[in-house]
């Protein structure tokens, strides 16, 4: 029962040095670390201990800003195929909000790191979005893997997207909504 405990308690220390030097970006630094700390690492590491990010087509790790580290895979992977699927570019919002926050554990929002321990959310500016496409934003953030979507026409310097990959929701059934002049509405009222 000792033993278990122990190797518990180590494995618990190497994870937590991993997101640590992750965060870090010094990927030689975490492998010597996994080395010293696993017996035969160097005969069993593999693809599954690799620290490497989705490779995206349309992205740039820059234009996430300091939530680079932090953000979903899926959310990253979702963003890069509605950039494909909508045929023009996709700016991320400069707003210091648009990726992740810290809202502390009652803020429920998808962008919240302090409840869902990375972020899930980003708020985009798909280039031509209007009225007249905005279902088909929509129908595009379903097909590339999005299951919150939020279309709002009140924003500077076009229409906004929000757009998430929720657990509790699916691309089949997102979550969605509209924000049209400040107020909260159903995603149909933006629909030319």
């Amino acid at each position: 029962m000792r033993n278990v405990l122990l190797i518990g308690l180590l494995l618990a220390v190497v994870a937590a040095l991993i997101v640590y030097l992750r965060r870090q970006e010094n990927t030689t630094t975490v492998n010597q670390a996994i080395s010293f700390a696993v017996p035969n690492y160097e005969r069993i590491k593999g693809e599954s201990l690799a620290m490497e990010r989705p490779q995206l087509k349309y992205f740039t790790p820059s234009e996430f800003r300091e939530w680079y580290d932090l953000m979903n895979d899926r959310q990253l992977l979702a963003l890069d195929e509605f950039r494909r699927l909508w045929g023009r570019p996709v700016t991320i919002s400069a707003h210091p909000d648009a990726l992740g926050r810290h809202g502390g554990t009652s803020d429920k929002s998808q962008h919240n790191v302090d409840l869902w321990g990375e972020v899930l959310a980003t708020d985009i500016f798909p280039e031509g979005l209007t009225e007249n496409n905005a279902l088909e934003a929509y129908e595009k953030a379903r097909q590339a893997g999005f299951s919150g979507i939020g279309i709002y026409t009140d924003t500077k310097p076009s229409m906004m997207m929000h757009v998430d990959v929720r657990p509790d929701r699916s691309p089949a059934s997102p979550a969605k909504w509209a924000r049209v002049d400040r107020k909260y509405v159903g995603i149909e009222e933006v629909f030319a």
